[in-house]
């Protein structure tokens, strides 16, 4: 493959945290071995890259009462994650889920619009939230 095309390819699926390989035969055999190669691209935007909206008051944390009141901080953590989903229209609603969750490791759902007409829940456990919310890198 020539190095035009190459770096057409790389920048076609630039933003996706792709590892590359050069594919060679080793001598005196028929196996091939993997040589890895740069991305020029790799500083570039993730792909599908973007920050949804929030609709006002999808964030009770003030409301939530009881066993969850200290987990109250994880409803604007999902939310946060939830609205770099490049899927995600708009974040409509965060709450905890009282069927899923336990005391000890509650679960937060989260109302997204995904569509025009069309809307979803994404359910996470608390040490889903904190993984994600701390690969986050542009808050």
């Amino acid at each position: 493959m020539s190095e035009e095309h190459k770096e057409r390819l790389m920048e076609e699926l630039q933003g996706r945290n792709i590892k590359y390989y050069q594919m060679t035969k080793k001598l005196q055999s028929y196996d091939l071995q993997a040589i890895p190669i740069a991305d020029i691209f790799s500083e570039a935007l993730p792909y599908l890259y973007k920050v949804s909206p929030v609709q006002e008051d999808a964030v009770p944390s003030d409301e939530v009462e009881g066993k969850w009141k200290d987990y109250a901080p994880y409803l604007s953590k999902a939310v946060e994650v939830q609205r770099r989903d490049p899927y995600c229209s708009e974040v409509c609603y965060a709450a905890f889920s009282y069927y899923d969750s336990k005391p000890s490791n509650p679960v937060v759902y989260i109302n997204y619009k995904y569509a025009p007409d069309g809307y979803m829940n994404r359910s996470f456990t608390i040490n889903q939230i904190d993984e994600l919310y701390n690969s986050l890198t542009d808050l």
